[in-house]
């Protein structure tokens, strides 16, 4: 099944209340929207394409210098007029193609391959759409889930056209979609903006799928599909980030002091049996295995060898330790400044 990835990044983000775009901000150290090109990179989508809007071309700029100029294609969307709308501005490269096309968002960082998988096969198992659902806590403001007395997916109702009873529904729209390239542009076609946000709904495809097919659903954890409106929101999808990510270097072999105070980020990597001590901070660094970071290092555009040990509280910026090597404590050694945003995350 050939698949491409359409990823919705054209909002202004005025909650950030921020002169940069807002995903521009990182997590885990990048710009926030280098999450879902990595996604649609490790799903072998035969085309990635940003739908851009504020500051189209500071974004596609950030896109270019992580990914290669042009490895991610750019529709703009000038007039932010719902989420239909902007998918249709990806239509046109998209015209030839023919398969699935993954909908994903700018501003959804922490989203994971294997709920995306699981929606692709949903999705090949439906035939026409599949999308992912949650239940929140408070499911306040998002889209319920409609299902008929069998328990079929009937449709999205988004909260402020819902009904008392709908509102009710704890089940809600992730916004996530797998839906067939051809449905998709006859669909896309026939939207009509008659609702409360005057606004065209991409939530709307799903009962039109549903009149020809089943709807397949995939289940995923609030925390993982949530978006970033704020800054509150951003240090909250940061600090997940990097609880997963040290979580996946100890099941990988590495030992970390105090996961809780360790910082690194997308582009950095840690050979098996290193240890990490406590408030270690590790930016576009390289640590080889069985290397040893006392409390409080700071590595930044730094390579360590296998078996060296850096100091407590020394800092490496841009510089080579080689292997058996050792940094005394408090120590500041300084290379070449390391580049930004040239290593895919």
């Amino acid at each position: 099944m050939q698949i491409a990835c359409v990823i919705l990044a054209a909002g202004l983000g005025t909650r950030m209340k921020s002169g940069r775009a807002k995903v521009l901000h990182p997590v885990g150290g990048v710009p926030m929207i280098a999450h879902p090109v990595r996604l649609a990179r490790d799903l072998d989508a035969r085309r990635v394409i940003a739908v851009l809007g504020h500051q189209l071309a500071d974004v596609q700029a950030a896109l270019d210098a992580r990914f290669g100029a042009g490895t991610v294609e750019v529709a703009e969307q000038r007039q932010q007029l719902g989420t239909g709308h902007a998918v249709q501005q990806a239509l046109p490269l998209l015209a030839d193609f023919e398969g699935a096309v993954v909908i994903l968002y700018g501003d959804v960082p922490l989203l994971r391959l294997d709920t995306v998988r699981r929606l692709t096969e949903a999705f090949a198992a439906a035939g026409v759409l599949a999308c992912v659902t949650m239940r929140p806590a408070d499911p306040t403001g998002y889209g319920r889930m409609v299902r008929d007395a069998a328990g079929a997916l009937v449709g999205i109702t988004e909260h402020k056209d819902a009904t008392a009873a709908e509102r009710a529904i704890g089940e809600v729209n992730a916004g996530i979609y797998c839906v067939d390239a051809g449905f998709l542009r006859r669909a896309l076609a026939t939207l009509e903006n008659r609702n409360a946000q005057r606004e065209f709904y991409l939530t709307d495809l799903v009962a039109a799928a549903a009149r020809v097919s089943r709807v397949a659903t995939v289940a995923a954890p609030p925390e993982e599909v949530m978006g970033i409106n704020d800054r509150v929101e951003l240090a909250r999808a940061d600090a997940l980030w990097r609880r997963a990510a040290c979580e996946q270097l100890m099941r990988g072999g590495v030992t970390i002091r105090d996961p809780a105070t360790c910082y690194l980020d997308a582009d950095t990597t840690v050979g098996r049996d290193a240890d990490l001590g406590p408030n270690v901070v590790l930016s576009r660094a390289r640590v080889g295995d069985g290397a040893v970071l006392e409390a409080g290092c700071v590595l930044r555009g730094a390579t360590v060898g296998p078996g060296a040990r850096i100091g407590a509280h020394a800092v490496v910026v841009g510089a080579e330790i080689p292997a058996g090597g050792s940094v005394a404590p408090l120590t500041r050694i300084e290379g070449e400044p390391p580049s930004e945003g040239l290593t895919a995350c």
